[in-house]
């Protein structure tokens, strides 16, 4: 897991790299896919999303042959795969400069990961780490954004993404959190009609707490 999370930092980068405006969702999604592989990355199972504008207010959604427009945002949500073993990434991007909505929206949503990590250890249940990144984003006037769980558990993939079997870090979860449990959090924001954006991390439980799996690439709003 840790080295599928280096190869999904390196293709977001990558991606990264290639947003502007005037580039279409299709060269970003092909500098993603080009990375990931050369990175190391095999066969991934869960899907990738690659999203501009008013695309992205779709959440998950497949790029297009799209122009990206200035001052757009670009939404990157996608995994890289090692040897059957998964870790995802969330990641936003402006081709251009980021509004003063867009920046409070990426600060909320950051707020909102901290909150779920720092509720994430063993014992806790499961529901708790939801229930602390939701009332972080209510907190932040953007809860009515956000309608979905905070994340789910996250490895060992065959040829379909089966993580529904598993973990769910949800406001009705009765599970406790146990140490070694590896789980993606995702506190993204959806904006009607706009964009969606926001951050997340693929993360393990240790005894007392949490590590982030390396990614190479930095939690933060990307102006391009």
């Amino acid at each position: 897991m840790r080295s599928a999370a280096l190869c999904v930092g390196a293709a977001i980068n990558a991606g990264i790299q290639t947003v502007c405006a005037g580039a279409s969702e299709l060269d970003v999604a092909a500098s993603v896919s080009r990375a990931r592989t050369q990175a190391g990355s095999h066969f991934t199972r869960n899907p990738t999303y690659i999203t501009s504008g008013i695309n992205s207010a779709l959440g998950h959604a497949s790029w297009t042959g799209r122009t990206i427009a200035e001052d757009e945002i670009v939404y990157f949500e996608l995994g890289a795969n090692v040897r059957h073993y998964d870790s995802a990434l969330i990641r936003t991007a402006v081709a251009g400069r980021a509004s003063t909505q867009m920046k409070k929206h990426h600060a909320a949503s950051c707020a909102a990961l901290d909150a779920a990590l720092e509720t994430l250890m063993p014992d806790v249940p499961a529901r708790e780490v939801h229930l602390a990144a939701q009332s972080t984003l209510d907190r932040l006037g953007c809860g009515h954004f956000f309608d979905h769980r905070i994340g789910y558990g996250i490895g060992i993939e065959f040829l379909t993404w089966i993580e529904r079997g598993g973990m769910s870090l949800d406001s009705v979860s009765i599970q406790n959190i146990e140490p070694n449990m590896t789980f993606h959090l995702i506190p993204f924001i959806k904006v009607p009609g706009q964009y969606s954006i926001g951050v997340s991390e693929t993360v393990r439980v240790t005894e007392t707490g949490y590590e982030i799996l390396e990614t190479g690439c930095p939690r933060q709003l990307y102006e391009c």
